[in-house]
């Protein structure tokens, strides 16, 4: 005799899950804020990052950086035309959810801002050039990541492969020229990518039999990896203090990015197996 699963109980778990893992992205945002502004070596860390690069400007390579602007409106116009396609062929859901997730980053990395100048909770309450705290999380590094996993959700999945890893590079590339364009620091970026990682994780649920057990919680312990990659670079560059701590910044600021990109590209990606329960839900 065959029996059925509980529809109501399958939908539990899979909303469950999906909060689960949006809790841990957004615990590992809030890990790498407090690291950062809470204390008083984690703000001079976070500045001196920004000094780790100050070779852009004596070699001339700063405008190679200010790349930063055009690479997520690159990706968004991507999007746009993505969109269209998608909607001429009636995948209306995941045009819908690709809006859900780019407004939603969009307006959660506006708010976080203002929050946190009203707070005077940012980086010791001044920002960037003693204008008031207003630059974390990076919407830079927050809409570039969002838009690459916006065209994984749009695109045939035959693409997959390329836009996952050419959209990871993109990303990353953007985080970093944001801190060498010293518009942003450290925790700025990583915050970004963190924060698409919550988001997505709201709007891309698994069926149950996707991934059974803790194997559904990969992508939140990556991201916790990528905080712990932060607090590293703290550690590291603390104790090499008065010597000179640009390497360690600049590896340990690249670690981290790039381990917060790799867990949002798991978490949202969606498999390239046709036969996979991975599907992407509004609401």
């Amino acid at each position: 005799m065959t029996t059925t699963g509980d529809p109501a109980g399958s939908a539990g778990a899979a909303v469950g899950g999906r909060l689960a893992r949006a809790a841990m992205f957004a615990a590992a945002l809030l890990a790498v804020h407090v690291c950062f502004a809470s204390t008083r070596a984690g703000r001079e860390i976070d500045d001196a990052s920004i000094d780790a690069f100050s070779w852009a400007r004596d070699q001339g390579a700063l405008p190679l950086f200010q790349l930063r602007e055009a690479v997520p409106l690159a990706l968004l116009l991507a999007v746009v035309a993505a969109a269209v396609v998608a909607l001429t062929r009636r995948r209306v859901r995941q045009v819908l959810a690709a809006a859900a997730l780019l407004g939603g980053v969009y307006v959660l990395s506006a708010v976080l801002k203002r929050m946190l100048v009203l707070a005077g909770a940012g980086i010791g309450g001044e920002g960037i050039g003693g204008e008031p705290a207003g630059s974390f999380p990076s919407g830079h590094t927050a809409l570039a990541l969002a838009a690459v996993v916006a065209l994984t959700w749009l695109l045939p999945r035959r693409a997959l492969r390329l836009v996952t890893l050419g959209g990871a590079a993109l990303s990353v590339f953007t985080a970093i020229a944001s801190v060498a364009a010293f518009a942003h620091r450290g925790s700025d970026v990583v915050g970004g990518a963190l924060l698409v990682g919550a988001v997505a994780a709201l709007l891309c649920s698994h069926e149950p039999a996707a991934t059974a057990g803790h194997r559904d919680l990969g992508p939140g312990v990556l991201a916790l990896v990528s905080a712990g990659m932060s607090a590293a670079m703290l550690l590291v560059a603390m104790s090499r203090a008065g010597s000179d701590i640009a390497g360690p910044l600049v590896l340990g600021l690249t670690l981290a990015t790039t381990g917060a990109v790799g867990a949002v590209l798991w978490e949202a990606v969606p498999r390239q197996n046709p036969s996979s329960t991975r599907r992407i839900t509004v609401g």
